[in-house]
């Protein structure tokens, strides 16, 4: 790997410091994988919460609309009776 790195230009004077690219390199590829996790998470979490926002915009139409029906029965107890009743 060595003369790899060497070939494409790298300058690698000794294989300690190459233990220390190929450890790095594992740290960085963890982090992303953490990260990727992370973001799959956050992405579970947001489709639960969009089901949950339709949940309750359903809910709170249902009672609107039960809502109104009542202040339509009120009104029409309180109207005056039009013509002959």
């Amino acid at each position: 790997m060595i003369k790899l790195l060497k070939f494409l230009g790298f300058k690698v004077e000794c294989p300690e410091e190459y233990r220390l690219l190929q450890f790095q390199n594992e740290v960085l590829h963890a982090a992303v994988r953490t990260m990727e996790e992370q973001f799959n998470d956050m992405l579970t979490e947001n489709i639960e919460l969009k089901e949950k926002v339709n949940d309750y915009k359903k809910r709170d139409e249902e009672t609107f609309q039960k809502l109104m029906e009542e202040m339509d029965i009120i009104a029409l107890e309180y109207m005056d009776p039009v013509g002959e009743a």
